[in-house]
This record gives structure tokens, C-alpha cells and sequence, in this order.
């Protein structure tokens, strides 16, 4: 097995090991819940094995799209395995969170789970969920609430997005405080 192969089952492993806690499924939970039941077409950008995409599209109706993105082809490899045997509406794509492969207006919800804190650019990545959701489209993030994740929620305003509530802190197991937010784009 090569460097590179050892590295990607370490991903895999380690994200199912963190979707198994208990604090991770009362968040996902609780954002899970946040996404409207009219949702037609959204977007898991950072979706590496795809389970979140996945439960998602189990919440709605069968006509709804959910797209998941990540940027490590071998992550998007292994959601395309899990949604094998899946009938729901659900796909995968390696891509860019800065560069999503998505027409300006085109998603109804841009979810990003522990995503920005791991990015160069992480406001380029908000600017770019703020260019593929349609006006009124929401854009729910988790994340740390230490470094710069309050400075991304104050900066939604001009990035196009009229409301920017902060819905919860919670904890983490290494003692951070996590972040949710749900921001509204602009309608004009």
C-alpha cells in the first residue's frame, strides 16, 4: 500500500470513528433538522465519505438532489461505494469548496460540516456557497468557534446574506466550543 494510500484510509477511518461519538451525532442531528423539508437540490461541500449526504437525502422528498463534494478524490471514491446500493437521489463529485461546479443560483442549501477551519481560503469558499444559492437559499455551517469562525459569520453580511443567526455553541471533545450558524442569502 503506498504513503498516499495509508494517508486515505486513515481519512476514512477517522470519520467513521467521529460520526460514531455521541456529541457528533446530537449535532448533525439538531443541523440535520435545520434543512427545510422543501429542499429540491443541496450541496454537502466537504462531504468525504458521503454518510451525511446520504442521511440527508433520506430526509427528503424523493425528488430532492443532494450533492456531496470534497476535494480528496479518494474520499468521494469511498461515497460513491457506500451509495452503491442506495435508490435515493444522491451524488458525488470531487471539487473545490472554492470552486464549485454548480450555475450561480442554482441550490436551495450549502452545508459545510467542520469544513472552513481546514481551508486556505475560507472566505472564498463563502463567497462561492454565496454565488450557487438562490436567493432566500440557506448556507448551514458547523464548525469551531475558536479562531476565525466568528469573523466568517460577521462577514455573510457582504457577501450577500441578510441573516446570519447564530443558532447554537456547543462542546467538543477536546474542550473547543462548536459553532452552528444558518445564514439566509439575499433576496435581491
Amino acid at each position: 500500500m503506498s504513503l498516499a494510500d495509508e494517508h486515505d484510509a486513515r481519512l476514512i477511518a477517522e470519520a467513521d470513528r467521529a460520526r460514531a461519538l455521541s456529541w457528533t451525532r446530537h449535532y448533525k442531528e439538531r443541523g440535520y433538522a435545520l434543512i427545510p423539508k422543501g429542499t429540491r437540490c443541496l450541496c454537502d461541500v466537504g462531504a468525504g465519505t458521503g454518510d451525511d449526504a446520504l442521511a440527508i437525502a433520506e430526509l427528503l422528498t424523493d425528488d430532492s438532489r443532494v450533492i456531496g463534494v470534497d476535494a480528496r478524490a479518494a474520499l468521494v471514491a469511498e461515497a460513491h461505494r457506500r451509495a452503491r446500493n442506495v435508490a435515493l437521489g444522491v451524488a458525488f463529485y470531487t471539487a473545490d469548496a472554492s470552486a464549485l461546479p454548480f450555475e450561480d443560483g442554482s441550490l436551495d442549501v450549502v452545508r459545510a460540516d467542520f469544513v472552513l477551519g481546514t481551508l486556505d481560503a475560507p472566505e472564498s469558499a463563502l463567497r462561492e456557497a454565496a454565488r450557487v444559492l438562490r436567493p432566500g437559499g440557506l448556507l448551514l455551517v458547523h464548525d469551531r468557534a475558536d479562531g476565525p469562525c466568528e469573523a466568517w459569520v460577521l462577514s455573510l453580511a457582504r457577501l450577500g446574506f441578510d441573516e446570519t443567526p447564530l443558532l447554537e455553541h456547543f462542546p467538543t471533545p477536546d474542550g473547543a466550543r462548536g459553532l452552528t450558524f444558518l445564514a439566509v442569502r439575499g433576496r435581491s
